[in-house]
């Protein structure tokens, strides 16, 4: 065979490629923000009854206060007459008697005639607190709490000098939230993170 008789083959190869998958991720902070609260309730009536007798009778009853709050760091709770006249008064008309607070802190043994007074304890009485000096109710919490339930105790000791009625005054319970330090920027890794409590 003659050289014009020879025929090349060429192979040709066609590459085709396979699709590649791109792919990115982010992340999204989800936060659920509580606001601080705080919610009180009291006992709206405190009746002590008593039948006196000429040597005097004490009498004494608790009062329940109950708290909620969330605050991270608890609360106090507080108790103080509404002004500054801590004499339980007559309601009826003409009748001018009263009965005074205690002077000084006693005992139900010792409680001085025709006085009243507070316990924290239900048992050491002290003077009733004029407002703005308040006594505060021992043993509060230092974190949040539902329905923590604190117990105060009114006493009085009566003759029968008194004249017969009712002798009222009232009393205020104050729920005040703790200090909650400001918080650092410890554990802050981002601007995003930045919030106007930091």
């Amino acid at each position: 065979m003659g050289l014009s008789g020879l025929v090349f083959l060429g192979l040709a190869i066609v590459m085709v490629g396979v699709g590649e998958v791109w792919a990115e991720q982010q992340s999204t902070d989800v936060k659920v923000k509580l606001d601080a609260v705080i919610s009180i309730t009291a006992d709206a009536n405190l009746d002590l009854n008593v039948m006196p007798a000429p040597a005097g009778v004490f009498v004494k009853k608790t009062g329940n206060v109950t708290v909620s709050t969330n605050n991270a760091t608890g609360y106090i709770l507080q108790v103080a007459d509404k002004d500054s006249d801590t004499n339980l008064k007559q309601g009826m008309s003409g009748v001018t008697a009263q009965i005074p607070s205690i002077t000084a802190n006693t005992t139900e043994a010792n409680f001085t005639m025709n006085r009243w007074g507070i316990a924290l304890d239900a048992i050491n009485f002290q003077p009733i607190p004029t407002a703005g000096n308040a006594l505060t109710v021992p043993g509060t919490a230092t974190g949040p709490v539902n329905a923590e339930t604190k117990q105060v105790t009114f006493g009085a000791k009566v003759n029968t000098e008194m004249s017969s009625g009712a002798y009222a005054d009232v009393v205020m319970f104050s729920a005040v939230t703790n200090y909650v330090p400001t918080p650092t920027f410890s554990g802050i890794t981002t601007m995003q993170q930045m919030t106007t409590e930091i």
